[in-house]
């Protein structure tokens, strides 16, 4: 991923699917279950993909952020 159009952490990425400004979203398998909830849901209801991530640390070192973090969005 290491791109520098991504947002991270919970609260962007669902401010950028609102704005349907999200391409992808990446979400952490060890992850809270209510994140993985809020953003099946909101995936769904925007039509964009959503990918797993074996851990939250792996989804960080692949976003370049070198910190553990639950969701990541590929912005359009």
């Amino acid at each position: 991923m290491k791109e520098k159009n991504i947002v991270v952490g919970l609260n962007q990425v669902k401010k950028h699917i609102r704005k349907k400004s999200v391409d992808s979203v990446c979400v952490a398998k060890d992850a809270d279950w209510s994140i993985k909830l809020i953003l099946e849901e909101m995936c769904k209801d925007y039509e964009i993909s959503m990918n797993y991530f074996p851990s939250k640390y792996e989804l960080g070192k692949k976003a370049g952020i070198n910190v553990p973090t639950a969701t990541v969005a590929r912005l359009i």
